[in-house]
């Protein structure tokens, strides 16, 4: 049996990017998702093991850590081999590269996609025009100064930021973003969505997304 449990919500971002890095580094952990609208983050037992009451979190015998980031480096740091190092280079000034952009997704990029996903899913209307050009000016960012040479933010294979890249972008596929007018970002997830750990995500990822889908269809805003 597996001694990691991580806590998740199948539908979230952070979640999948956590997930992805542990099958790409052959990590086995035990999937324990919570059903956050009934408050399963907010009991007794998970506030011991998280007073933060969020996900995802990685119990690790008696060490816990939340932020998914955090739990990206923290797997590669105990389990990457070798041939693994690609995701979050030695050298010094390359990994540095990839913490701006980890920090730059978890500041800028995840949450304005979030905003502009919430309208539909959370507040029955398309996005104000402040969140869509929020999103807009930081899709426009990343398309110009990113993936100018390869599929990948730092080379043909992915690093830890290009999995968090791809999980928070690909989050916008249950409204059916359109993200055509940018090539760069596109080719990019069309990249990402041929990989073995992007395609296998969260254990329940495809349900709940078909769900909240659907749920968006039905008022009439995709």
């Amino acid at each position: 049996m597996p001694t990691l449990d991580l806590y998740t919500f199948a539908i979230s971002p952070p979640c999948r990017a956590v997930i992805s890095t542990a099958q790409i580094l052959g990590v086995d952990f035990n999937e324990k998702h919570l059903e956050l609208f009934k408050g399963e983050h907010l009991t007794e037992d998970f506030l011991k093991l998280n007073p933060h009451h969020k996900v995802p979190l990685l119990v690790d015998e008696d060490y816990t850590l939340g932020e998914s980031r955090a739990i990206q480096i923290y797997l590669f740091n105990k389990y990457a081999k070798p041939e693994s190092d690609y995701l979050y280079p030695k050298d010094i000034q390359k990994r540095g590269k990839v913490d701006w952009l980890l920090y730059f997704d978890s500041a800028t990029l995840f949450p304005n996609a979030l905003a502009f996903f919430k309208a539909y899913k959370f507040q029955g209307r398309k996005p104000n025009e402040e969140e869509t050009k929020t999103l807009i000016d930081t899709l426009d960012l990343v398309d110009k100064n990113y993936f100018q040479n390869s599929d990948f933010l730092f080379g043909d294979k992915p690093s830890l930021a290009d999995i968090s890249f791809a999980a928070s972008l690909s989050f916008l596929d249950m409204i059916n973003f359109d993200f055509s007018k940018w090539e760069r970002i596109s080719k990019f997830l069309s990249a990402s969505r041929n990989t073995a750990w992007f395609k296998k995500g969260p254990a329940l990822y495809n349900e709940m997304s078909e769900e909240w889908r659907n749920s968006i269809k039905e008022k009439g805003l995709i």
